[in-house]
Formats: C-alpha cells, structure tokens, sequence
C-alpha cells in the first residue's frame, strides 16, 4: 500500500467501544477471531471506517488444493479509493465513460474481434502531468449467480457497475494502493464463467437509448443493429 495515504497515527482509527460493535455487527456470523483480527488489521492500516462503510468484511468463496474452502475478506468500493485519493491533497480530478468497441475475445478457439461494452476511467494528480487510465470491458468483470444469470445490479446497470471498475483501478495505480479491491471487481470463483461461448445479449438492455442514438450518429451501428456478443457461461 503506498505510505502516501497512509499515515495514520493511533489514537486516529477507531475506539474500543467502535471495534466491538463492528465484530458484533459488520462479519459474517462464522468469522474467526483470525478473520476479524486480519481484517481489522487492513482496515486500520487504510484508516477506512467499516461503520461508514467505507471498508466490507465479506464472506467470498475460493478454491484451494482442490477444495472449496470460505474466507472472510476485507473489500472497498469506489469511494472507498476516493476518499483515500483526497486525503493525499494530491487528488486532480476523475473521469469516466462508457461505450460500445472492438476488443480482442478468444472465442471458440480463436481470438476474435467482438463488438463489447467497455469502460474507461482516467484518474489525475496535481504532481503528475500525464492522467492515470484504466479501460475494462463488460465481459471481464460482469458477476454472475450460480444459476448464471446476472446479479441484478450489473443486469440493472452494466454501465455504472463497469466504471466503478475502471475508477477503482484507476484510482489505485494513481496512488499506489495495493493489497485492496473493490467489491464490484471480484467475484466468487465458484459463480465464475466456467467456459468462454458466444451469446446475445439485447443492445437496448446494456445502453441507454442516448447512447445509441450516438452509436447511430456516429456510424458504429445500423438502424436494425439490437445485438453484441459477449462472453457469458457454459
């Protein structure tokens, strides 16, 4: 984690009355004293505030050796970033956006060039003359239910969820912020995309009708155009 954003002092984090209500309140009922003691430990080390939401203690799922095993990890949001950017008094601005573009897919074998939506976020610092971008697409980062469907916010709105993405990752290599992720950016493995294939998905449900209108303006798309591939499940 960059020493930039972090300097805090102890008397600066959270009382004993605070910590006791978080282990009471903000994990998950199986948390070991090792898991609250871990995540506390991150917590403290980003000076970021569980009751304000500012950091998660999340029950995720993973494979180890073979073996599904349950871990209670410490995750951010975006504005979790953001509050850390601020307080370096370097923070210069943010901007983001999505749209519809060509990217590289492996698809049934082969690399191919598919029609996707992607995010891209460009993070400045008052010391630096060059922004600091990041560009995700909808397909690396769209979380899924065991039953493969999407989870309601990124079938609700793909586009806010995906710029999420790409400000947290901007936002990190701006400031140098290691060892935390956001939560719109991981998913458990067991619900992850088990085998890349070719599917529809209904343009009208991914873009607003703005945004296609723009895609028509400016030529990407024909008036019949309603389809883009995307990477979804076996």
């Amino acid at each position: 984690m960059s020493t930039e954003v972090q300097q805090i002092k102890q008397d600066e984090w959270l009382s004993e009355e605070q910590r006791q209500i978080i282990r009471k309140q903000f994990f998950p009922q199986q948390a070991t004293n090792e898991d609250i003691a871990y995540c506390l430990n991150v917590a403290k080390s980003f000076n970021l505030n569980p009751i304000l939401k500012q950091i998660f203690f999340v029950e995720r799922r993973s494979q180890i050796n073979g073996q599904w095993v349950t871990k209670i990890e410490p995750l951010a949001g975006r504005d979790s970033f953001l509050t850390l950017a601020h307080r370096s008094g370097k923070f210069g601005g943010i901007e983001s956006k999505t749209e519809i573009k060509k990217i590289p897919m492996y698809l049934d074998g082969e690399w191919k060039e598919v029609s996707e939506l992607v995010a891209t976020a460009c993070v400045y610092r008052t010391d630096t003359q060059k922004p600091f971008v990041c560009e995700v697409s909808f397909n690396e980062y769209a979380q899924f239910t065991k039953n493969g469907d999407l989870t309601s916010f990124w079938k609700s709105k793909p586009q806010t969820m995906l710029k999420k993405v790409a400000e947290s990752q901007a936002l990190r290599k701006a400031f140098d912020i290691t060892g935390l992720y956001s939560l719109e950016e991981t998913q458990e493995e067991e619900n992850k995309p088990k085998q890349q294939k070719t599917q529809k998905q209904n343009l009208n449900n991914i873009v607003s009708q703005k945004e296609k209108d723009k895609l028509l303006a400016d030529g990407f798309i024909d008036v019949d155009f309603s389809e883009y591939q995307y990477k979804g499940i076996a």
